[in-house]
């Protein structure tokens, strides 16, 4: 990864292996995003998706964007089987602009269909 600013490399690598359901690594290089909301978006991100509700929850609570918190409420209820995650997803995607709008409605659309 060759961007110019080293916290957005940071926040590829991140994703990366958020995809590659690599968390332990996700939480390395997002410890590493020195920008807030997005270091604790992500550390939360991280937690929910490792089951740790509770610490995802309170890193959730630290954020003041709508979308970054209804995104984690998301994530919360997917992986509890919540029924309410349906409407923690919409919420998040009207909360959100631009090209993060359009990553979160692809990536919870992945969500909801398994890849074969």
């Amino acid at each position: 990864m060759t961007h110019k600013q080293p916290v957005m490399q940071s926040i590829y690598r991140t994703l990366l292996a958020i995809y590659r359901g690599q968390p332990g690594i996700a939480a390395q290089h997002a410890s590493a995003i020195d920008r807030e909301p997005m270091r604790s978006y992500y550390l939360a991100h991280i937690a929910a998706s490792s089951g740790e509700f509770q610490r995802a929850s309170e890193l959730s609570s630290q954020i003041h964007e709508p979308w970054m918190n209804h995104s984690i409420d998301a994530l919360i209820a997917f992986e509890n089987n919540d029924a309410n995650f349906h409407s923690h997803v919409d919420n998040s995607v009207k909360a959100a602009r631009g090209i993060q709008k359009y990553t979160l409605e692809k990536s919870f659309n992945r969500m909801k269909k398994p890849l074969p």
